[in-house]
């Protein structure tokens, strides 16, 4: 099986899993003070085979802070941000990712 389709597929079923477990939300939900730098990067690595075979460059800015979250939500959302990134970033492409100060 392709590599690729290897982690789709991986991917696909972690995330079916913490769709599955929605319901349970807030019996599973464990605030703490966690480094987003720290998530941002374990995602990142994950991902790290696909962006190197599409050849996509990453920058990461402004992630050197304490956030109040879910350790395991947060790393999902970070997981699926950076999938969608991967999916919608042509091939040489660049994807950004920072922390703004006001939205």
């Amino acid at each position: 099986m392709h590599k690729l389709l290897k982690i789709t597929l991986a991917n696909r079923g972690e995330q079916a899993l913490y769709y599955s477990k929605i319901d349970d939300f807030s019996k599973d939900y464990l605030i703490n003070e966690v480094e987003l730098d720290r998530l941002v990067k374990a995602a990142v690595k994950k991902q790290a085979k696909t962006f190197i075979n599409k050849k996509i460059k990453i920058e990461i800015e402004n992630t050197n802070l304490d956030v109040a979250t879910d350790n395991k939500w947060l790393s999902f959302i970070l997981d699926q941000v950076l999938s969608n990134a991967l999916k919608y970033t042509k091939y040489g492409g660049r994807t950004e990712h920072n922390k703004k100060d006001k939205y």
